[in-house]
């Protein structure tokens, strides 16, 4: 059972669109060997199962109000993420993207992208602001504070 969480109708609508998207074009991306390694294609099929369920599960049992608020309950593919260094202090954003995906993005708000396969992305996956993560990186093993966790808006 998840902890009753509220969301705007906006967030609920797009959430909702999203997941409908994703569920027709996972098979997609399960089948292109450049995006999914064949070898790795049975746990990426796992990943997405969880994740549709997750975030159908959320939709189901969320309460919905009438906000212009953005926040999500965790992190999704296309939502932006603020994370906090806690070695360094610094704020960094990042979308969490699909591979190879260039979303337009303001680079005056100074939003990273990030595969959800990239150590960064599979870190993120699915947390929740106030979660801290590890992610073991070839720069080093890093650990941030997810901060908040907004849908993108262009």
């Amino acid at each position: 059972m998840y902890k009753k969480i509220t969301i705007s109708k906006i967030v609920f609508d797009k959430l909702s669109k999203h997941i409908e998207d994703f569920s027709s074009f996972q098979n997609t991306l399960l089948n292109d060997n450049e995006l999914v390694p064949t070898a790795e294609r049975k746990l990426y099929q796992d990943i997405f199962m969880q994740y549709c369920q997750h975030i159908q599960r959320l939709l189901k049992e969320a309460k919905i109000n009438n906000s212009d608020d953005n926040s999500l309950p965790c992190v999704t593919l296309g939502s932006v993420v603020e994370l906090e260094n806690l070695e360094n202090k610094r704020i960094n954003k990042i979308m969490v993207t699909f591979p190879n995906a260039n979303q337009p993005v303001d680079t005056r708000k100074k939003i990273a992208q990030t595969s959800y396969n990239s150590p960064v992305g599979r870190a993120l996956f699915l947390k929740k602001p106030g979660d801290t993560v590890e992610v073991n990186a070839p720069g080093g093993t890093f650990q941030y504070r997810i901060k908040t966790v907004d849908l993108f808006t262009n």
